[in-house]
């Protein structure tokens, strides 16, 4: 076993059920030894240092504090093994709100707990990572990689000018069951105390669904990275790509410090300029202003901050 002044040995007797071929070691059940190689505190730290790092990096840092060493596969496996209690524990907790009123008993379930802070503003998100699994699929006679999607959800708020706090949540679960879950850990954190709640997504389907059933009363903001992806890239605007890009020159040329900065701005200012048959924000006719837009908010928010892929 390994702890964090090294390896300690503790030998032990093994017993084998002649019936099922179990080992048994009872001396593990007496001393509260932990299942794996890994003793409790180094598992803490451990598990701590990985939401913050790669394992390469982790494994140097063991290292340097403690002089230990620990393989990908001992990582991983006690990776695995706190993930799952961590996802069985979200899993009953959604499915005990889901039986519940929406409403205030719902909120009255999910405040039993004192709420982690009371921030004035509170920001959530969500979005999809898309993952390589250890499967394979037959296409045009070679094997290639499954991948599969993982819905990820982001809970922010500042405490006083100075400390950002971030908690993060991820399942494969439905829309709906999954917004819930984000819905949970929002509460936790002060949505209910706050003074503002800003909803930011990509605009996808399930972005839109977890939004209008879980946080209808949140302002959204439509990152800027995803609206010029979508609508001056490679979607259902590519065809008129020269247009686009005409469009969106002059919204960089009115916004100050750059579109990054100020989106809103540039969006507002540029659509004097845009081809009256053209949309250049929708890719259709159908909108006449920039606040207009769903998802865009004007006011002290716009689309500032939220510029380029720092928005996922």
């Amino acid at each position: 076993m390994i702890g964090l002044n090294g390896p300690v040995t503790v030998r032990r007797a093994r017993f084998r059920c002649v019936k099922t071929g179990a080992f048994e070691y009872p001396l593990d059940r007496e001393l509260d030894l932990p299942p794996h190689e890994v003793t409790v505190s180094l598992g803490r730290r451990a598990l701590r240092l990985a939401t913050h790092m790669s394992f390469a990096t982790l494994q140097e840092e063991l290292c340097y504090q403690h002089e230990v060493r620990l393989s990908d596969t001992i990582l991983d496996r006690l990776m695995q093994a706190a993930g799952g209690v961590a996802e069985q524990d979200r899993s009953t907790s959604a499915a005990t709100l889901t039986a519940l009123p929406n409403g205030v008993v719902r909120e009255e379930h999910v405040l039993a707990k004192e709420p982690l802070a009371r921030p004035k503003r509170l920001y959530v998100s969500c979005d999809v990572v898309m993952y390589p699994t250890r499967y394979r699929q037959e296409e045009n006679g070679k094997k290639r990689l499954v991948y599969q999607e993982m819905k990820c959800g982001t809970v922010v708020w500042q405490e006083g000018t100075k400390v950002w706090h971030k908690r993060v949540l991820s399942s494969r679960e439905e829309p709906d069951r999954f917004g819930l879950s984000l819905w949970e850990l929002a509460v936790r954190c002060g949505m209910l105390q706050a003074d503002e709640v800003i909803f930011i997504s990509d605009g996808g389907t399930w972005c839109d669904t977890v939004a209008r059933n879980h946080f209808p009363d949140a302002t959204r903001i439509l990152d800027w990275y995803h609206l010029s992806e979508h609508n001056l890239g490679g979607g259902p605007c590519a065809p008129r790509r020269r247009r686009g890009d005409a469009w969106l020159g002059v919204a960089v040329s009115y916004a100050p410090g750059g579109v990054e900065r100020n989106g809103f701005v540039a969006l507002s200012a540029a659509e004097s300029h845009r081809p009256r048959q053209h949309n250049a924000v929708t890719g259709s006719g159908g909108v006449g202003r920039a606040d207009r837009i769903p998802g865009v908010t004007a006011g002290d928010h716009g689309l500032r901050g939220v510029s380029g892929k720092r928005a996922t």
